[in-house]
């Protein structure tokens, strides 16, 4: 297992990315994502609050803000 796993501007928590420069915290598993990985897991708990007529967890903060600053340094880590 990598070590950098999960750790802020480590490799992505997902195993099945693994991306460098992850930068955007899940509140729910105390780890580090990549911009990429955060956006589907955080569509999925939204999809998942309306199928259970229930508000959305926000797991990601800002990651559908497009004035949040981590997404211009996702664009320059690309």
């Amino acid at each position: 297992m990598c070590s950098t796993k999960g750790v802020q501007g480590g490799n992505c928590n997902r195993t099945a990315c693994q991306k460098p420069n992850a930068i955007w915290y899940n509140v729910g598993t105390f780890k580090y994502y990549c911009r990429n990985c955060a956006i589907m897991i955080q569509r999925s708990a939204n999809d998942y609050g309306i199928q259970c007529h229930e508000p959305p967890m926000v797991l990601f903060e800002g990651i559908f803000d497009p004035l949040d600053p981590r997404h211009e340094l996702d664009r320059k880590n690309r």
